[in-house]
């Protein structure tokens, strides 16, 4: 979120990141997200809770505990920030369990203010029609 990168409604962000996210979350965020560092304060700075938080990431549930978590973030994103833009670059080079990610993300209604743009080569649209097709089955008249 551009403010909050600026420094502008930091406390403000943090406040609910804190309020909505639970430790657990916070910390896989933080794995995941360098960039939320800053914003995300570690409970846990030693390299053992790291590869914890790693691992609980990949295991037989991590996949929907990640959607999860990123779907929540991006609720308390936008609810603090007024909106939020994600942007995909080169769908065409994505891994089937990142387009999955895109695809969750994109057509969770429970999202509110948050603008998914995915971009991909022309060239590599056969390639990416299932997922194409799913986002307009789910989400018709939501995606060009």
């Amino acid at each position: 979120c551009d403010r909050v990168s600026r420094g502008e409604d930091t406390e403000q962000t943090k406040t609910a990141l804190y309020k909505e996210l639970q430790q657990d979350d916070l910390e896989a965020l933080r794995c995941l997200i360098p960039s939320f560092r800053y914003l995300i304060e570690s409970a846990k700075e030693s390299s053992k809770g790291t590869d914890a938080t790693r691992q609980s990431i990949t295991d037989s549930n991590g996949t929907q505990r990640l959607k999860r978590r990123l779907s929540k973030l991006l609720s308390v994103l936008s609810d603090s920030c007024g909106c939020v833009l994600m942007v995909v670059d080169d769908l065409q080079f994505a891994d089937p369990a990142s387009l999955d990610m895109f695809r969750f993300l994109a057509t969770d209604c429970t999202l509110k203010h948050v603008l998914f743009v995915g971009t991909y080569r022309l060239e590599a649209k056969d390639e990416l029609r299932p997922t194409l097709e799913t986002l307009q089955e789910e989400c018709p008249g939501r995606f060009l």
